[in-house]
């Protein structure tokens, strides 16, 4: 799920229902659902869900913005990640991970990146990431 606190609450409850709760590590989290027409067995899916959004949910939940519940269920293993603009030092691996993965689709080597590029890169302001 991408930027689930732009959801509105209804969806936050619909995705609330079908989470079921966290048990461990123990293989035990299948999540039943029944297709329509519901047949006599309901079917078994292991499911893992990652939920992103670049907004602070737990405020949300204080101002009663986002169900503290949903909150609760998605937050067992968070992963914060600073935007880049804030992490300007990853920027010469990123492109040199991106030069490699173009390099490689496009078969046509990249063998050097100017020092202007990474330059302009390194300054640009990163407005939405």
């Amino acid at each position: 799920m991408t930027q689930v606190a732009e959801t509105s609450m209804s969806i936050n409850n619909n995705v609330f229902a079908k989470i079921p709760v966290w048990q461990g590590f123990s293989g035990k989290n299948r999540l039943n659902f029944h297709s329509i027409p519901r047949p006599p067995h309901p079917h078994q899916v292991h499911v893992r869900l990652i939920a992103a959004t670049n907004r602070d949910l737990g405020g949300m939940v204080a101002r009663n913005e986002f169900r503290s519940d949903l909150y609760y269920r998605l937050n067992v293993f968070p992963v914060s990640l600073p935007p880049l603009r804030e992490r300007r030092e990853d920027i010469p691996a990123l492109v040199e991970h991106f030069v490699g993965i173009f390099n490689h689709r496009m078969r046509r080597p990249i063998h050097h990146v100017p020092p202007e590029t990474l330059a302009a890169f390194s300054s640009y302001s990163w407005p939405s990431n």
